[in-house]
Parts: C-alpha cells; sequence; structure tokens
C-alpha cells in the first residue's frame, strides 16, 4: 500500500461497470437521495455478519443446497428484506462484517455474494463491505477485488484505501452526517495509517468502525477486544478519537456487546455479531441496528427474515426468526452522538412486528 495522502473532503467516483454477476448499473444520484430518507430524529443500519456459508452452499457445485430445500437462499433474502422496508425502518445504511465468501479461491461463491449484494447496487441503499481471513488469499488482487472493485462502488459514495480493501462511507441520517469507516481483515501498518488520516480529516463526525475482528467472546457470554487484533485498534486508532463511537465485528461466534472508555473518559460501545456456525450456516440471521438520537438509545434486533419465509412443513425448533439477548438488547447512545429533539418511530418494534407478521415456530412435540 502507497503512503497516506492527504483526504479531500468529498471525492466522487466515475461511475463505470460493476463486478461480474452484477447485472445491472445503479444511479448514484437516487442512492443518495435515498440515503437521507431517514430524517427524522432516529434510523437504522443493517448489519450482515459473515455471510460465508450462505456463499458456499448456494452456489451449483453444491446443488444449491439452501434453494433445494427452501426454495430461497439466507443472503438473498437478507438483501430483499433490507431493501423492501428500507423506508418503514429508517434503514439508511448496510453494513458487511467481511467473511464474505467461505472459500477464497472459489469463484462460484463470489457470483453468489456478488449477486446478493448487487440488489443494494441496483435498490440504491448504500454500503459498506470489507474482506475476511476467508476472503483473502496470496492472489493479486484478490477475488474481493475483483468482484467490488473502485468501478462498483458510484452508488454508494466509496472512499477506496489505495489496496480497495478499507473504504468509509459519509452517510446523512437524521439529518446529521456519519461516517463508516471498513477495515479489512487485521488491517497493516499502512491501511491504519490511511485509516487515521481518514478520521483526522473528520474530527466532528460521529464515526463507526468496522472490521471481520474487533472482539471475540468468552465461554459465559463476555465480549472483550482481541489481544490479535481488536486491542491494537483501540490503542492505535479508536481511544484517541472521540467520534469513534461504535465499532461492529464479526468473526468470532457469538453475539452481544462491550463498552470502553476512550482517552477523553466517553463511552465507547464495541458490537460483536456472528453466527456461522449456528443452524443452516447462520440461519438467515442478521442484526438491525436502530439509533434513536432523540431518545438517546441505541437497539441492536437479531432477526431472520429467512426463517421467517420459510416454507412451515421445513421449520424445525432450531428455526427462530427473532433472538432476545444476549443478541438484541438496548444501551444508552453515548451523549456526544445524541441530539435534541421528539423520539422518533420505534424502528426496532416495527422490525419485530414485521417479522412475527404470519410466521409461527415449529410445534414441538413435547414426547
Amino acid at each position: 500500500m502507497t503512503s497516506p495522502q492527504p483526504l479531500p473532503r468529498r471525492r466522487f467516483l466515475s461511475l463505470g461497470a460493476l463486478a461480474l454477476g452484477t447485472a445491472a448499473l445503479c444511479h448514484p444520484a437516487l442512492a443518495r437521495a435515498r440515503a437521507s430518507a431517514a430524517d427524522g430524529s432516529g434510523f437504522s443500519l443493517g448489519v450482515l455478519p459473515d455471510t460465508q456459508f450462505y456463499s458456499r452452499y448456494a452456489t451449483p457445485d453444491t446443488g444449491n443446497l439452501y434453494r433445494a430445500r427452501y426454495g430461497s437462499e439466507p443472503y438473498e433474502e437478507q438483501v430483499r428484506w433490507l431493501i423492501e422496508h428500507r423506508e418503514e425502518l429508517g434503514i439508511a445504511f448496510v453494513t458487511h462484517l467481511g467473511d464474505v465468501v467461505d472459500q477464497a479461491e472459489v469463484i462460484q461463491e463470489w457470483e453468489v455474494a456478488s449477486a446478493a449484494m448487487g440488489l443494494l447496487d441496483r435498490a440504491g441503499l448504500p454500503y459498506s463491505i470489507l474482506p475476511g481471513n476467508h476472503d483473502l488469499s496470496e492472489a493479486a488482487p484478490t477475488h474481493f477485488g475483483e468482484f467490488f472493485p473502485a468501478s462498483r462502488s458510484a452508488c454508494r459514495e466509496r472512499y477506496a484505501a489505495p489496496n480497495n480493501e478499507c473504504e468509509y462511507h459519509l452517510v446523512r441520517a437524521a439529518g446529521r452526517e456519519f461516517l463508516v469507516l471498513a477495515l479489512a481483515w487485521r488491517a497493516d501498518d499502512a491501511a491504519l495509517a490511511w485509516a487515521r488520516g481518514v478520521l483526522d480529516a473528520h474530527p466532528r463526525v460521529p464515526t463507526i468502525v468496522t472490521s471481520h475482528e474487533i472482539t471475540g467472546i468468552r465461554p459465559h457470554g463476555e465480549i472483550f477486544l482481541t489481544e490479535e487484533y481488536g486491542e491494537r485498534l483501540w490503542r492505535d486508532l479508536i481511544a484517541p478519537r472521540d467520534q469513534v463511537f461504535l465499532t461492529l465485528a464479526g468473526h468470532h461466534h457469538g453475539a452481544g456487546y462491550t463498552v470502553r472508555r476512550n482517552d477523553r473518559g466517553n463511552e465507547v460501545i464495541h458490537v460483536l455479531q456472528d453466527y456461522q456456525m449456528a443452524y443452516q450456516g447462520g440461519n438467515g440471521l442478521l442484526g438491525l441496528l436502530h439509533l434513536d438520537l432523540a431518545a438517546g438509545t441505541l437497539s441492536m434486533t437479531a432477526l431472520s427474515p429467512w426463517v421467517a419465509a420459510k416454507p412451515a412443513e421445513t421449520l424445525t425448533r432450531y428455526d427462530e426468526a427473532l433472538l432476545g439477548e444476549p443478541d438484541s438488547w438496548t444501551h444508552p447512545l453515548p451523549p456526544r452522538v445524541a441530539s435534541p429533539g421528539s423520539p422518533g418511530p420505534d424502528y426496532a418494534e416495527r422490525a419485530r412486528s414485521i417479522i412475527a407478521a404470519g410466521y409461527a415456530p415449529a410445534a414441538i412435540d413435547p414426547g
């Protein structure tokens, strides 16, 4: 990676051809207009954790096991649901937490993932995506770079690092600007220097940092920053910069959050969400993160549009469309992010109602 360069406040990429597997270009003006749809006191972020097995077992070589059994695919169903309900749930942005595929060298897996994310491209719903450890290989460029190049980014105002594996986005929501900084798997010194430059160029923009690994989980459920990478990010990037109020990560199997105080004594919320080792490779579970700036709350709702859409006769006791604690939770929003005003719609409750409508858990035989 080259040395970081001074960062402009805005840089618009030219509209080019999308990556393989994407059928149509999005319209960048439409994306910018729709990104501002959540104009009240709050908005939502869609969170896509570790889709690797969804990509792997929806390929032709596997006989598309998901579609063969259920008539649908979890990755595609997740994305379609976020698009369908973007207005009523105030979804301003979608974050992917990495491990897009399971086997980095298998082109068919990338085609599955590219087609799913292509739905967001065509809908003009902006998103961030980053490589996890399963997405990288010795090949140069990697398939991640081939399927998610700069030319695919015109519809989501993406500002990429020199190696195309890290990116940031300026998101307009609830009448304010937020920054989403997405960092590749264990980003190296050059990438972190670039990331510091991004944050230092936007010192007053509330920032969410995403990466494939930041937090881990202990057997009893405690969330912590990993020694391998999370602690380094905290020390070198996050703690000294007060605009970072939230991090999101996957990789380690489980869900929950922890809170730390940065160098100024202010809270930073660290969220873990990863379901890849659950039933059906995660069973289509995703996160809907609701920020209510006026009420001063941050709420995570863990839900599965795919389970809610499965044929009733296929459901088992492992098919849960809505999860409670520790997967779903509410925590006070750090005061430096909150804004005065009247609380807006309860998007978390709306999401639960949407998922629950028409869905009945599998009947369990007491015998």
